[in-house]
């Protein structure tokens, strides 16, 4: 799965472990621009074929001192 972002035009990124991996679905390689278009398909598609496939956006936590 390394290799993905190589052969695939729309995988940006790669990372995880074992079954549990995410997969960074982008509309170009130089500008990495996610399409989201492309994931919401991709995830229809796996969901269509009873394969189990959870659709994401980086959530990025604060954390603020009192």
């Amino acid at each position: 799965m390394a290799n993905w972002p190589s052969k695939h035009k729309i995988v940006g990124d790669v990372r995880g472990k074992g079954l549990m991996i995410g997969v960074e679905i982008i509309r170009d390689q130089k500008s990495k621009e996610r399409a989201h278009d492309f994931r919401e398909s991709i995830v229809d598609r796996a969901f269509e074929k009873a394969s189990y496939c959870w659709a994401r956006e980086k959530i990025r936590s604060v954390s603020r001192r009192h």
